[in-house]
């Protein structure tokens, strides 16, 4: 996880283009055009309720768009389904708490890996996880409900890191997490990226 392999095509790996998505019908965005390339990071900002989440959800396939084409490497997924995308490479971490809490640490993160067959390439994701956060292995045994609402999202993100995923959706990574756990995380982003 600390570099990615470089894709066969030098286009975007992402590409949203006049992507306009609601919910029941009505419009939330409009016309919401960007390219993500390989190994960029990229925020998309605005107030609350502009549609950053709405956005980020039709990219995954969480929603249909109502309008608008959503390109992963070159190839159409507009409207296919969130499933889909974790095969192709693509990961989505809510902005909401995304943790088991009646589970360990371990098993959380084992639970990211569930579409991997191999357990030797299981094996090899937790030790990367374990390595970008080593709180997750000192309290590999602890409940995830114990967890502290930033040491949750931090599992959170290492849930998403165990799919290994090519292109990562944070919804408000640093929401209700202190400074120094959101540097951690951000650190950790860069380090992939």
């Amino acid at each position: 996880m600390a570099s990615l392999e470089p894709l066969p095509s030098q286009g975007p790996l992402l590409s949203i283009e006049s992507l306009s998505a609601g919910y029941h019908r009505r419009p939330v965005v409009f016309d919401v055009t960007f390219d993500v390339a390989p190994g960029e990071i990229v925020a998309v900002l605005g107030h609350n309720g502009a549609g950053k989440t709405t956005t980020l959800k039709a990219a995954f396939g969480l929603i249909k768009p109502l309008r608008g084409q959503v390109r992963y490497q070159g190839q159409d997924i507009t409207g296919t389904s969130c499933a889909r995308h974790v095969r192709l490479g693509m990961s989505y971490t809510p902005s909401e708490r995304f943790v088991f809490p009646d589970l360990t640490v371990a098993a959380n993160l084992r639970l990211g890996a569930l579409m991997e067959a191999s357990r030797g390439e299981r094996n090899r994701r937790l030790d990367q996880v374990h390595e970008l956060f080593p709180l997750l292995k000192e309290r590999e045994s602890q409940l995830a409900g114990t967890f502290s609402g930033g040491e949750q999202r931090i599992l959170s993100v290492g849930i998403a890191l165990m799919s290994n995923p090519r292109l990562m959706f944070f919804d408000e990574p640093s929401l209700g997490v202190s400074p120094a756990i959101t540097q951690q995380i951000l650190s950790a982003l860069r380090h992939m990226a």
